[in-house]
């Protein structure tokens, strides 16, 4: 079962990482979006771009913001928030693929 979830997983991944360049050109030819949907197309956009970076190699938090900051054009308090953001969804899943699994297939 964690197989076939990490798997979809990664796929999922994979298809926002493949599209990541249309939606970064998308989010800045819309600009008539209200400021919630613009905030919420940011973090996915940053977001996206870290895992991406980090895939690609890159280990120092500083290289990613750098790089964030500079190519997507978003202000540093941004991309540390949405990093912090990040961080937190990574340790909750690997909370969870990292807990025990009991006899009667619980955990």
């Amino acid at each position: 079962m964690d197989k076939i979830s990490n798997k979809k997983q990664e796929q999922q991944v994979e298809m926002m990482e493949e599209n990541l360049d249309e939606i970064v050109e998308s989010d800045r030819a819309e600009k008539k979006h209200n400021t919630k949907e613009i905030a919420m197309s940011q973090n996915t956009i940053i977001k996206l771009a870290m895992i991406r970076l980090m895939k690609d190699g890159l280990t120092s938090k500083d290289d990613i913001y750098d790089h964030c900051e500079k190519v997507l054009n978003y202000p540093r308090p941004t991309v540390r928030r949405v990093g912090g953001i990040l961080r937190k969804e990574l340790e909750l899943q690997l909370t969870i693929l990292s807990s025990d699994i009991g006899k009667n297939g619980t955990s």
